[in-house]
């Protein structure tokens, strides 16, 4: 249980800080209502793609759901989409392997440990 709350406060702080990202870059579509509703859609189709445990449906589910709010929520440019949403695809990866890497210091073995409460924490 413990697994899928630090799962699910990572998603949510993924979301706002996607929400604040594109929120201040692009003019709105639609109302804070629709905003919510569809960030929430996105991030909790990404919760349970998260559990897959494959990275690469990791990367490519968290760029399609960015690319599709930033299209369907935001004035913007399909290639303006594609780059935001790489950019925040690449943030996600880079700080999640410096997450990985602050674990593997304190020798802590990755891999083995990922589904440990305590690792999860820390990492969260």
């Amino acid at each position: 249980m413990g697994e899928h709350i630090c799962y699910l406060f990572v998603n949510l702080a993924e979301a706002v800080i996607a929400w604040l990202y594109i929120d201040y870059l692009f003019q709105r579509k639609k109302s804070p209502l629709a905003l919510g509703l569809t960030f929430s859609a996105g991030y909790i189709i990404l919760y349970f793609l998260g559990w897959t445990e494959s990275v690469s449906i990791n990367v490519l589910g968290f760029f399609i759901v960015n690319w599709l709010l930033l299209l369907g929520n935001y004035h913007c440019k399909v290639s303006s989409a594609i780059f935001h949403s790489a950019f925040l695809t690449s943030t996600m990866a880079i700080t999640e392997s410096i997450a990985a890497l602050c674990i593997s210091a304190f020798n802590f073995s990755f891999d083995a440990d990922i589904n440990t409460l305590s690792v999860l924490i820390v990492m969260t």
